[in-house]
């Protein structure tokens, strides 16, 4: 009842975090996750994933592989830059205010996705 007069018809929605909600936008635009290995260093979350991605003769800076702890969204992305292996890591605080790597990945899936679905809207800060 307090809801109801709270709220008035909007529907309640459960709050995601930023990572989660990348996770699942992805999921669903067809990026196949997959179990990882390794414990998150961060937190020792047992709930990681890892998203490899094909590399594309016309995006070399894009990152052919994501790892990401679904429990506190740290996060471990992968780039080939001039013939050598890059990688950088990010902590779950960094998505708040999307650091710079968090805005790569999130450029790279939406290019990859609008190559196969036209009909789709990013709602990665909601």
């Amino acid at each position: 009842m307090l809801e109801s007069y709270l709220l008035g018809p909007v529907p309640t929605q459960r709050y995601l975090k930023p990572w989660l909600r990348l996770y699942w936008k992805a999921s669903r635009w067809g990026f196949g996750w997959l179990p990882h290995h390794e414990t998150c260093p961060d937190c020792d979350g047992e709930i990681t994933v890892q998203l490899g991605l094909p590399r594309l003769i016309e995006r070399h800076t894009d990152p052919y592989q994501v790892v990401l702890c679904l429990t506190c969204g740290s996060t471990s992305m992968a780039w080939f830059l001039g013939g050598e292996q890059v990688s950088i890591a990010i902590e779950g605080s960094e998505w708040n205010e999307p650091a710079t790597a968090v805005l790569i990945l999130k450029r790279v899936l939406e290019e990859r996705a609008a190559r196969t679905c036209q009909d789709w809207t990013w709602d990665f800060l909601q």
